[in-house]
């Protein structure tokens, strides 16, 4: 999760940046500054506000008007390209006049007059707040700083608030700007960065990661035919002939209408600019999306490949003013020890992964909106996923027909049709979640029922914002982006408040019931006795010390601390001794042995039922013990009846099975324990696995275990 603060001058390619920053889920976005640019300051802060409130952002998220001027030359705009107030053309905006904008702008109050409307803060002000917050004097995040117009705000930032570079504040900027030996406003001078060069030049002399993305990378990112028509129906254009825009002029057959407001409105910021670019600069095929390429660097920087060089503005006038130098052979002998002014100080964007910027950008947030991800429950959206994947994976379902579905209004009724036919009545967990909350896709249901279910669940999620101490003044708009935006282990302990406030407590095809613990229960009962402690834990500590004690595996030194006995739940109602969950604990979030993964296939086997394909076990489960070497339906059937039996019974623990895994006697334990194996030699050859490793060393540690986290992995090895 990057922590980052957006410098912009709307214009259209910058709204569909804020688009993307507001709905990434790798972007924290803690606030938004304005410039001159594609319009003057004043518009382009009406615009950032306008945007930031139809794209659904967090009221927390504020505007900041910013420079007004370059540092030395004369503001200039460009009408012609963004129109005289920087978004023309755009339809589903809010009014410039709403309170709804007035409220995107923090204002300071002198007390003097109850009428006053209070003076707004301006950006410089407004950043260096913001950063200082999250940054915390050096115990908190770094903060990137996304620029996508003119820097002048940047520039006066790092001249004016120099202690915060120089403490490490700041750990990248990243700007749309500049060209390779090309330009798009002079000869060789790209827009943003013609409009003020001293700025651009300071920034690079900050000592600080910088990462350019020209115009030779963002003119490779067009809006074709293609990808509009899939903004506006989530289809390619062969697949839904009707209704249709037509646009005058155009080589390509009308455009589908939209299906979607939103989708509405990110299709009038491409038509405008379309336009533009076709008059001005002869882009027949469409526009190029140049800002919101700087957002998408930051949440997928595998997209992009580049070299660092040497960068210098060019700032004297005549032909070359404003050009960025790039010194790709090196003649300056700048080394790479160092960002800023003397070193090679600039990561350059060279080459984008075109597909796969498009599907990152109709996938935020168009598709989401679409298939239900914005009205389910936070916490929940892994049961519409696993809802839709079940449905790809057993009904013979094609992707185009869900979109089909959707778009015909019967995506309800045709989901409970597949699930339906599924023989054995084997619908899964899934399935039986989605007939309690279908109001989640049905766009037929009426306004009584949409409001009380929507109430239903936006209380639900405010009861556990409250109780961990949040203000109940928040919105349900801002609880839900807070719980989007919080770590990922953090949002899991939410998402198990979230479960015991409601009455509940995670099921088998949760990971929140391996990482909490409830795999050392049995495998039938006594995960409620483990709820009720965990319920008597979180009345008795605070959300941030239960978040620590899950982050840093110390959850059990916590019920320890508060008193909360385990050792009775363990030895009266589990059958065996504190180990088992000390031991999944001591693991949590980071890594367990895979023995309770194997628990919990067997576990959600017996939910869904033995033939439900869309449970299956893990490769670490599959190569421990034994369904790697199953090839037929009896071979498997024997493992998992084997294994549903030894976690029935009492006497032996799961720790007991894990050393007899990796040991590489799982055949010797079960024929121990007086287990009937038939046939014998299937059972035997099944039962082998690659344990004992033959070579002490690192990868000991690792045996039979599986680690959730990459960074746990390497430390382990």
């Amino acid at each position: 999760m990057k922590n980052v603060w957006l410098d912009v001058d709307p214009g259209h390619d910058d709204a569909l940046a804020i688009m993307l920053a507001v709905h990434c889920p790798d972007i924290n976005l803690i606030g938004v500054s304005t410039t001159h640019g594609n319009a003057p300051s004043s518009h382009t802060a009406l615009n950032a506000a306008r945007c930031l409130y139809a794209f659904g952002a967090p009221t927390h998220i504020k505007v900041y008007p910013g420079a007004m001027n370059p540092l030395i030359q004369p503001a200039k705009h460009d009408p012609e390209i963004h129109g005289e107030d920087g978004l023309g053309g755009v339809e589903g905006l809010p009014r410039a006049s709403e309170p709804a904008v007035s409220d995107r702008f923090v204002r300071v109050y002198d007390g003097q007059d109850d009428d006053e409307e209070g003076e707004i803060v301006r950006g410089l002000e407004g950043m260096a707040k913001e950063i200082k917050k999250v940054w915390r004097a050096g115990k908190g995040d770094k903060v990137t700083i996304v620029s996508s117009g003119p820097m002048t705000n940047i520039a006066l930032f790092v001249s004016v608030y120099s202690d915060l570079i120089e403490k490490g504040a700041i750990e990248e900027f990243v700007f749309m700007g500049g060209g390779v030996g090309m330009g798009n406003r002079s000869a060789v001078a790209e827009y943003n960065i013609l409009t003020d060069p001293h700025a651009t030049q300071i920034v690079l002399n900050t000592p600080v990661k910088t990462t350019m993305i020209p115009i030779n990378v963002t003119h490779t990112a067009i809006a074709t035919y293609e990808i509009q028509h899939r903004l506006l129906t989530g289809l390619r254009p062969s697949t839904q002939p009707t209704p249709h825009i037509l646009i005058p002029g155009s080589p390509y057959p009308p455009l589908p209408i939209a299906k979607t407001p939103l989708r509405h409105t990110l299709s009038t910021v491409i038509n405008y600019f379309a336009s533009s670019y076709k008059s001005v600069f002869g882009f027949h095929s469409g526009p190029p999306l140049h800002d919101a390429l700087t957002i998408a660097y930051l949440q997928n920087p595998g997209l992009f490949k580049g070299t660092r060089y040497r960068v210098d503005v060019e700032l004297n006038s005549g032909h070359c003013m404003g050009e960025t130098v790039v010194d790709v052979w090196n003649y300056r002998n700048c080394s790479e020890e160092s960002w800023g002014r003397e070193g090679k100080n600039c990561f350059v964007v060279q080459e984008l992964d075109v597909l796969r910027f498009f599907d990152l950008f109709l996938g935020h947030p168009p598709t989401l909106e679409d298939f239900g991800f914005y009205i389910v429950e936070p916490g929940q959206e892994h049961m519409l996923l696993g809802l839709y994947t079940s449905l790809l994976r057993l009904g013979e379902v094609k992707p185009l027909s869900l979109h089909r579905w959707r778009l015909e209004g019967t995506l309800v009724e045709n989901i409970k049709r597949e699930y339906e036919r599924l023989p054995g009545g084997n619908h899964g967990g899934y399935y039986h979640w989605f007939l309690q909350n279908q109001h989640v896709l049905s766009e037929q249901r009426s306004e009584d029922r949409d409001k009380r279910n929507r109430e239903q669940l936006d209380a639900s999620v405010l009861r556990t914002w409250t109780f961990i101490g949040k203000p109940s003044s928040a919105s349900i708009e801002e609880v839900r982006q807070w719980v989007r935006v919080l770590p990922h282990h953090h949002r899991q302990c939410f998402s198990l408040y979230h479960f015991l406030l409601s009455g509940h407590i995670p099921v088998p095809q949760d990971d929140l019931w391996v990482n909490f613990g409830f795999c050392a229960c049995p495998l039938f009962h006594a995960e409620a006795e483990l709820g009720r402690a965990y319920s008597q834990l979180i009345q008795s500590c605070n959300f941030d010390d239960f978040c620590t004690a899950y982050t840093s595996s110390s959850l059990f030194s916590l019920f320890q601390a508060h008193q909360i006995e385990m050792s009775p739940l363990s030895v009266a109602t589990a059958g065996y001794d504190d180990p088992s969950i000390i031991d999944v604990l001591s693991g949590s979030p980071y890594r367990n042995k895979s023995v309770w993964n194997l628990k919990q296939y067997i576990a959600g086997k017996a939910i869904h039922g033995p033939d439900d394909m869309s449970v299956r076990p893990i490769p670490q489960v599959r190569t421990d013990y034994g369904f790697d070497k199953c090839s037929t339906e009896e071979e498997h059937k024997l493992l998992f009846d084997l294994y549903t039996k030894y976690f029935k019974q009492t006497r032996h623990t799961p720790l007991e099975l894990h050393n007899a895994c990796i040991q590489g006697r799982l055949f010797e334990f079960f024929v121990g324990m007086g287990f009937t194996l038939k046939p014998k030699k299937m059972a035997k050859r099944l039962l082998r696995n690659p344990y004992p490793l033959r070579v002490e060393g690192p990868s000991s540690g690792v045996a039979g275990m599986t680690v959730v986290d990459g960074v746990e992995a390497i430390l382990m090895l």
